[in-house]
């Protein structure tokens, strides 16, 4: 996944990962273009999610939540960018397509993942390949609408 910005990974002296930073708003902010705002979202989730895979097989489990509530509230602002677009465009059909390959890939990983990590971890794994796939069905769903108009 390429990502348009390098924002930091947070650590606990730092922003809270379950928020967006200031960085983060004023770039969401400036993206007037969905795409645009789309990758950032992705960039965020990006983000959380590599801090939150290493946290969970550490089984470090207070900050490894906290990743993961900032991984899912990038990941539901992206579906929503998505969703509000007129489902009759181009551009909305290329949207859901690239969130929907991040929700799959997404998956994959943590599918992997969830052998390899001890059983006391896997709890947090199973939370975020659940919302993975909460949002990876939402897009399918859109998707199929978007193609059959």
């Amino acid at each position: 996944m390429t990502h348009c910005f390098n924002f930091p990974l947070y650590s606990q002296k730092n922003l809270s990962p379950e928020k967006f930073s200031n960085k983060e708003q004023d770039a969401l902010i400036k993206a007037t273009k969905p795409r645009k705002k789309l990758k950032i979202y992705l960039d965020i989730v990006s983000n959380r999610f590599k801090k939150f895979e290493a946290l969970a097989k550490k089984c470090d489990e207070d900050p490894a939540l906290k990743y993961l509530k900032g991984y899912h509230l990038a990941l539901n602002q992206a579906d929503i960018l998505v969703s509000k677009e007129d489902a009759n465009s181009k551009n909305s059909k290329k949207l859901l397509k690239k969130l929907l390959k991040v929700t799959d890939d997404i998956s994959f990983s943590l599918l992997t993942k969830l052998e390899k990590i001890p059983q006391d971890c896997r709890p947090l794994v199973q939370s975020a390949l659940d919302i993975c796939q909460r949002i990876n069905g939402a897009v399918e769903v859109q998707l199929l609408r978007a193609e059959n108009f």
